[in-house]
């Protein structure tokens, strides 16, 4: 699965699953474009790791929640590498909270980044992709958009969104060579995720039939395959990468 002379995008790529994907798919020769959030981590460290082992990588700092940011992300990588071969729309927020005490505030924001800014980045990308009548997209979605969580319905809402424009996307740009497909991981094991689970790690184990929780690598490899031409037959699929999470155990 070699990506030599592809150039990827991946929003939200400065930490965690982000910068997983980031070095997953330079290792096997992909340029990669990292972006962070305004405020956020910055990209420049995963950057220069990638670059002091050999590979291609830039940045920009952009919002993806506003359109225009969203245009301006893809002109820069374009400025950078000539060329877009696949965008990960891997950006994500969350603002939990029970139903009863969310805000509306909490509900915009979390849709306005976890939905609104994939279709901006896809409606980005999307001119470039359809003149060069090839392209991947990978949405990174998650479990809860089908299993539901307590105390996160506005984040399970906005992955189901997610997963509803990957399958539309799919039809719409499958006639330009344009493929889109999102990956749906469970609980994934990273600095965030840890102070996150506190006391609840047990519990979500007891949910997991493979008893442990995934590491970024694990899903960053599905992203790698979804990018490559090794799942050139693959479009409009939302893969669960999440250790048989949702399914009837014990």
């Amino acid at each position: 699965m070699r990506l030599e002379d592809r150039v990827a995008v991946v929003t939200g790529g400065a930490q965690g699953l982000g910068e997983q994907i980031c070095m997953t798919l330079s290792s096997v020769g992909a340029a990669a474009f990292v972006n962070e959030r305004p405020g956020g981590t910055s990209p420049e460290p995963v950057a220069d790791a990638i670059t002091s082992n050999g590979g291609r990588s830039a940045t920009a700092v952009a919002d993806i929640c506003v359109a225009s940011q969203a245009e301006d992300l893809m002109a820069k990588a374009l400025s950078a590498f000539g060329h877009i071969d696949v965008l990960v729309n891997n950006a994500a927020i969350s603002r939990d909270a029970l139903l009863l005490e969310m805000s509306d505030q909490a509900w915009d924001e979390v849709f306005a980044a976890n939905a609104r800014g994939v279709f901006n980045c896809i409606h980005a990308v999307m001119p470039h992709m359809i003149e060069r009548r090839s392209g991947s997209i990978v949405n990174v979605s998650s479990v809860v958009a089908d299993l539901g969580t307590l105390g996160a319905s506005n984040y399970a809402a906005s992955k189901g969104a997610v997963n509803s424009l990957t399958r539309s996307a799919a039809v719409e740009l499958a006639r330009f060579g344009i493929r889109v497909n999102a990956v749906a991981p469970g609980v994934v094991e990273t600095r965030l995720m840890e102070r996150v689970l506190g006391k609840r790690r047990k519990r979500m184990l007891d949910r997991i039939p493979l008893n442990r929780f995934a590491n970024p690598e694990e899903i960053a490899d599905v992203v790698l395959f979804l990018a490559s031409g090794r799942s050139s037959y693959i479009t409009g699929e939302v893969i669960r990468v999440a250790g048989g999470m949702g399914l009837a155990h014990g």
